[in-house]
């Protein structure tokens, strides 16, 4: 009888032992894991730097409007060149005209098609 509550003693300490040490291997390994993830940040943290430096560089308004005239070539228009402008696709239309009250202004008008009409219009194809 004293042999058996020995046996089952000892047999609960080591499972007990060995709970205990797969818990601090485990706890060891997100230690590592948490130091490792901070470098991380760090280290990405200061890329962001470099790339948000770069950005504001390649985004200065001299640089653009030499970069634009260079390869761009654009040209002014008159407004009296652009009587109707409309702009079509599935599901929406734009139209830009002149405004009436001014010379130099224009008015943007949306409309949005029915649904209908958008599934109708895949189906003719």
């Amino acid at each position: 009888m004293l042999n058996t509550k020995i046996l089952v003693l000892v047999f609960v300490l080591s499972l007990s032992l060995l709970g205990l040490v797969k818990v601090k291997v485990y706890v060891q390994d997100l230690r590592e894991d948490i130091v490792y993830t901070v470098k991380a940040k760090g280290k990405l943290s200061d890329e962001v730097q470099v790339l948000r430096a770069e950005w504001s560089n390649l985004n200065r308004p001299e640089r653009l409007r030499k970069l634009s005239s260079q390869y761009l070539r654009l040209e002014n228009m008159e407004s009296k060149r652009v009587k109707h402008l409309a702009r079509k696709s599935n599901n929406y239309s734009v139209n830009i005209e002149p405004a009436n009250n001014s010379g130099g202004s224009f008015e943007v008008f949306w409309r949005y098609k029915p649904r209908e009409m958008v599934m109708n219009a895949g189906k003719g194809r």
